[in-house]
């Protein structure tokens, strides 16, 4: 993956003003939302799947943060129906972009 396409792809993510939202709708799809973990996850461009949690320092939501989880190749196997508005998906256990703090 070049770099210019990782940076595109992580500040998009990380830019969202809409987070729980779809980050960016034309580029990515739902997979999973606020189940408890203060997670997102989504499908990116039909290739990868990357996520951002929140994170709640000393307990205190006044001192709310936000970090991206590492994103990796993810592949849609089917699609959402009427009956269940869930969809299959194949992660590789390899990762595309990875995220460390600077100190």
């Amino acid at each position: 993956m070049d770099c210019d396409y990782a940076m595109d792809v992580s500040e998009m993510m990380n830019d969202t003003e809409a987070y729980g939202e779809e980050a960016v709708a034309e580029r990515t799809e739902t997979m999973m939302t606020h189940s408890g973990s203060g997670g997102s996850t989504w499908l990116v461009d039909e290739t990868m799947a990357c996520a951002i949690f929140r994170r709640d320092l000393g307990g205190d939501i006044a001192n709310r943060t936000f970090f991206l989880s590492p994103c990796i190749p993810a592949e849609r196997l089917g699609e959402a129906t009427e009956e269940s508005p869930f969809f299959d998906v194949d992660f590789e256990a390899r990762t595309l972009i990875d995220y460390h703090e600077q100190g």
